[in-house]
């Protein structure tokens, strides 16, 4: 089976629980990850320091991501958050300072606590984050991004679309995006469950990291599984 889940913000017993619930098989399932994976949880290290493990996960990048991996890695190369800090110009400090308050300085003294060989791990692991990941079920396609767009084109690849505008961008609910494709984006869902519009749009965000939920949709079969 093919599943996807959005938005587990380092909420890693959340995303235990879950594939615990559906048997989760290395050798039979795949799972795609609709970005942010770190985020406010307590865990985004663990969490992805199991997942770099398993080859059948495919991780697509969110805003979330996208800031950290920057950032750990420059924290990765410095020998302290002081040099780090002067290896920056004045534009990645700004950037870093909105990163720090929207809850980075916890991700990175998680990371900081970590042994020098996981860190590397996690920092190479972000390479294999990928904007948009297609996938098909039972003769129907699925386009998975985390955001959205920020200024659509009608018949322009998604090839064409930089990593940022799909992580940080918005789809609108009731408009159809891809003729004869889903798609699936971690918009947040109206009372914590998965949504679908009629033009074919699925939003899978259910807050697990604001006191909602994990949810996980499994593209064969349409059904939708939640975390306690």
């Amino acid at each position: 089976m093919q599943y996807v889940i959005a938005d587990v913000r380092g909420c890693y017993d959340a995303l235990k629980d879950l594939l615990d619930n559906l048997s989760f098989s290395e050798k039979e399932d795949v799972l795609y990850l609709a970005g942010n994976l770190v985020g406010e949880g307590s865990e985004s290290m663990p969490l992805i320091l199991d997942l770099c493990m398993r080859p059948n996960v495919y991780p697509i990048w969110g805003d979330k991501d996208l800031a950290a991996a920057k950032f750990l890695r420059l924290a990765n190369q410095a020998e302290d958050d002081k040099a780090m800090l002067e290896g920056m110009d004045g534009e990645e400090k700004a950037e870093f300072a909105k990163w720090i308050q929207d809850g980075g300085m916890a991700l990175l003294q998680e990371f900081r606590a970590l042994e020098e060989e996981d860190r590397t791990f996690v920092v190479e692991y972000f390479d294999e984050f990928e904007p948009f990941m297609l996938a098909e079920a039972n003769k129907r396609v699925f386009i998975m991004l985390h955001g959205g767009f920020t200024d659509f084109v009608e018949g322009k690849d998604l090839e064409e679309y930089e990593a940022e505008e799909l992580a940080c961008g918005s789809v609108e609910p009731d408009k159809r995006y891809f003729k004869g494709a889903y798609l699936i984006t971690a918009g947040e869902c109206p009372e914590n469950k998965v949504t679908k519009t009629k033009a074919g749009n699925l939003f899978i965000n259910c807050n697990v990291a604001d006191g909602g939920r994990l949810a996980c949709l499994c593209l064969e079969t349409g059904k939708v599984a939640y975390s306690k």
